[in-house]
């Protein structure tokens, strides 16, 4: 989300103004300014127990000039082989990014599904409460000895646009355990906030030579967009079931480098396309991108509205002798469920394995 507390073009009201007390003069007021912005997600009331809380970015509390927004989660399997060994694949979904936020903080104050996070300034800190809490006239006013107890400056974050940046993922859930949610079922509210609140620093009463100590005051104002709530049909998110997977020809022929055909089939089409992995455990049937001697992986696209996709298998004969042949294991994983093939490679035309 991004807020300014001033239209651009514009001046702060009493920013940078300079009252005259008795024969000087004084920054008697900073107003105002962003100060605390706590942006929140909460599944509503009918959708709460079909969701269970996984992971929150920003997760806890920050240093005062970075934090991490995004998610980063690994989604993998292990499948056995003709040999009795298995084959251990994953893939690692990430969106992290680091962001700087000079002078402010940043605080997770999450409970249970209801996800929501302190974004406040840290030179004067908003978060201690009223006038007169721990630390609060310290680090909002210029006091000690021989200083006029006038409100700071606030930071630049605060008198300029700020910007915020966070993420959340539940699982979903059906009496209590993981599930693939659809039809109504599958339709989930979420409730966001993004209030903001507006601060007023100000000098109520000038002493003889000071802001008179006990005349130190911070006036709020809430700001920012009214409470809305959005649907997801997590139908459309979620996978549909792999139907099939079929791989063709089955036996392929190493020795003339056959290409082989998988085709994936969905139970029904998907609304927007969709990406799968693929993995292939041996060396003689390449998927694509090489990740060990032997594993390689491809990803299969499914367009808008389609429920197949294909992806192709390059065969070879390497370190097999004439008559000799191997299965590979070529499997598709979609929601990090894996759906396993085998496929034959051999290097005399003719010939087949034998499982």
């Amino acid at each position: 989300g991004t807020f300014a507390p001033k239209r651009s073009g514009e001046s702060f009201w009493h920013m940078f103004d300079r009252w005259r007390v008795i024969f000087d003069q004084q920054y008697l007021e900073r107003a105002w300014w962003t100060g605390l912005v706590e942006p929140s997600i909460q599944p509503v009331e009918a959708s709460d127990g079909r969701l269970g809380w996984e992971a929150n970015e920003p997760a806890t509390e920050n240093s005062v000039t970075k934090y991490t927004s995004g998610q980063e989660f690994t989604v993998g399997a292990s499948v056995s082989t003709e040999k009795a060994a298995e084959a251990s694949v994953e893939y690692t979904i990430s969106n992290e990014t680091e962001r700087e936020i000079p002078d402010w903080g940043v605080s997770s104050v999450t409970a249970g599904n209801a996800i929501s996070w302190f974004f406040s300034s840290r030179n004067c800190d908003p978060r201690w409460g009223s006038e007169g809490g721990s630390g609060w006239e310290s680090s909002c006013f210029d006091i000690g000895f021989g200083k006029p107890g006038t409100p700071n400056l606030p930071n630049d974050l605060a008198r300029g646009q700020n910007e915020f940046h966070a993420s959340a993922r539940w699982v979903t859930m059906r009496d209590g355990k993981e599930a693939l949610l659809t039809g109504a079922e599958g339709k989930l509210g979420f409730r966001v906030r993004s209030p903001v609140q507006l601060i007023d620093t100000y000098c109520e009463n000038w002493g003889l030579a000071a802001c008179a100590a006990d005349k130190h005051r911070i006036d709020r104002d809430l700001s920012g967009p009214d409470v809305a709530v959005y649907t997801v049909d997590v139908g459309d998110v979620l996978p549909r079931e792999i139907e099939s997977v079929k791989l063709s020809p089955n036996p392929a022929d190493g020795s003339q480098a056959d290409d082989v055909t998988g085709t994936v089939t969905l139970d029904e089409p998907v609304p927007f396309e969709t990406t799968l992995s693929v993995f292939s455990n041996e060396d003689q049937a390449v998927v694509g991108t090489p990740l060990s001697d032997k594993v390689s992986r491809a990803r299969v696209t499914i367009p808008a509205g389609s429920s197949t996709g294909t992806f192709k298998v390059q065969t070879n004969d390497n370190n097999l002798a004439k008559g000799q042949h191997i299965t590979a294991t070529i499997t598709v994983f979609y929601a990090g469920v894996p759906h396993p093939q085998r496929l034959c490679v051999v290097t005399r035309a003719g010939d087949t394995c034998t499982s």
